[in-house]
């Protein structure tokens, strides 16, 4: 049987262990059909293998997630993204993009009723939508579009905002295209285009881009504001030495975004900032010693 080809493959546990449908399948349905109304390619297991036997649904899942270019990982708690299916699809779609197999590939999560902070450590690092905001899934589809929705791998040349980040020699060039969006240099300013380059350079391991990607989730530029993950990726950078992202860290520990309030954390990090002559954490000291 030949496999078809799909834009995005939904994840979603579909029934609890009493045979219930769970809240991840109503919410995996909503945005089958949001999807299928603006033209988008879905795998959505309840309609493509309604009619196939248990001996065949294996290979159909795999085949699937091969011909996929983006998975979305549906869940209402962890416990459901971390059932064995679940995390067997998204799990092994995110090692296909670090293997270099998916190099175009990507994963977003759908959640509700709960915090991003209690997503699996893997998908929290993932661009996450909350089903309870009316607008997720419109700006699910607008981030899908901006990394490639609707463009072959082969003619991603022809549009520049697209352009795979296998095609860039290194992360410094992703975090300068980052910094172009941000600041409006030759394109127009963009902070979601923005957010989509840093993230490219920060997995990478690019400090600035992961101090730039923490700025950005503490500020709510271009993305829900989200300190958990603004600590997260402000560490990251921080570990790095890099020194505004451990001034910034000094920050958040400070005032409690994000964690709870903690002044000797907060002055290691501004120490270590300062000691790089990081200036708002000299100011920092000297009011904290105060």
């Amino acid at each position: 049987m030949k496999t078809n080809m799909y834009d995005v493959f939904i994840s979603f546990k579909h029934s609890d262990a009493s045979g219930n449908k769970t809240n991840d399948s109503a919410i995996a349905e909503r945005l089958y059909d949001f999807l299928k109304n603006n033209g988008v390619s879905v795998f959505y297991s309840p309609r493509e293998l309604e009619f196939l036997g248990q001996s065949q649904y294996s290979k159909a899942i795999d085949d699937a997630l091969d011909a996929s270019r983006f998975l979305v990982a549906v869940g209402c708690c962890k416990e459901n993204l971390d059932s064995q299916w679940v995390r067997y699809e998204w799990d092994g779609f995110l090692g296909d993009i670090r293997s270099g197999v998916k190099p175009n590939a990507e994963v977003f999560v759908v959640y509700a009723d709960m915090n991003v902070s209690e997503l699996p450590r893997a998908l929290r690092q993932r661009q996450a939508f909350d089903a309870n905001d009316d607008s997720a899934f419109d700006r699910l589809l607008n981030f899908m579009r901006n990394a490639g929705l609707g463009v072959g791998v082969r003619d991603v040349q022809a549009d520049e905002l697209v352009v795979p980040v296998s095609s860039l020699v290194n992360a410094d060039e992703c975090y300068e295209k980052g910094d172009d969006y941000y600041y409006g240099r030759g394109v127009v300013k963009d902070y979601v285009k923005a957010i989509e380059w840093y993230r490219k350079a920060a997995k990478q391991g690019h400090a600035s881009a992961q101090y730039d990607l923490g700025f950005m989730y503490h500020n709510g530029y271009g993305i829900s504001k989200n300190d958990t993950l603004a600590i997260e990726w402000y560490r990251k950078a921080a570990e790095q030495c890099n020194a505004n992202a451990q001034n910034s860290l000094g920050f958040m520990y400070h005032n409690g975004y994000g964690v709870s309030k903690d002044y000797a954390t907060a002055v290691e990090w501004y120490r270590k900032a300062a000691e790089q002559g990081q200036e708002n954490a000299q100011k920092a000291l000297n009011r904290l010693s105060k």
